[in-house]
């Protein structure tokens, strides 16, 4: 709604920010922003001169008083208890350190939303079972590790995690040489593991 406040976490410089802030009361935006070791390598979008030039594609009527950037750690946030009304975080999880860490993640975002709001969020799927990624989660390690214990959250829908058809498995884009090819990818293929990419929706418990 109109007089809502939402918080992004591990959000770097995402087009979701500016959208929110042209819709919504407040949006804060969180990252570990000019941390020079994590801008440079795997978070480059929290290098601040990038954040800068992103303002610069923005509608005209986007309010950037609505918006605050702030640094901060993903797995032990500094807000109190049921501050936002939403929450999101799209494939950042997976790349707080450990498994463990992305599920503190997705208790610390439950913890500052209030009962009633939604808390959503994307990482990254394993396409088989007997795959092993210190990042990247199976369906059971989805399930295991994040729904399960997130005592404070609901699904508001059950995931659907039908197979994807084959063809998309033979049409996989490697990474790192084809990341940038121009059209949309649904498989990722490191030359060891395949995956693609889960988004799921939460409510905080009344």
């Amino acid at each position: 709604g109109i007089g809502h406040r939402a918080l992004g976490v591990g959000v770097g410089r995402e087009s979701v920010i500016y959208y929110l802030a042209d819709h919504i009361a407040h949006v804060t935006a969180t990252d570990l922003y000019g941390e020079a070791t994590w801008s440079c390598s795997g978070g480059k979008e929290a290098d601040l001169k990038m954040l800068e030039e992103s303002k610069k594609g923005c509608p005209a009527t986007v309010d950037f008083s609505k918006i605050r950037f702030e640094n901060q750690n993903g797995i032990k946030l500094t807000y109190q208890d049921n501050l936002f009304d939403f929450a999101w975080s799209l494939s950042s999880i997976e790349h707080f350190g450990s498994h463990h860490a992305a599920a503190e993640a997705v208790r610390e975002m439950s913890r500052v939303v209030r009962p009633g709001g939604i808390v959503a969020i994307a990482t990254e799927m394993l396409l088989l079972e007997e795959y092993s990624h210190p990042e990247y989660f199976t369906r059971s390690e989805i399930m295991s590790q994040l729904i399960e214990p997130s005592t404070r959250l609901d699904l508001v829908d059950a995931i659907n995690f039908n197979t994807l058809p084959y063809e998309f498995l033979l049409d996989s884009i490697v990474v790192p040489t084809g990341v940038d090819r121009r059209r949309r990818h649904v498989i990722l293929n490191n030359g060891h593991v395949q995956w693609t990419s889960v988004i799921f929706f939460f409510r905080v418990k009344e």
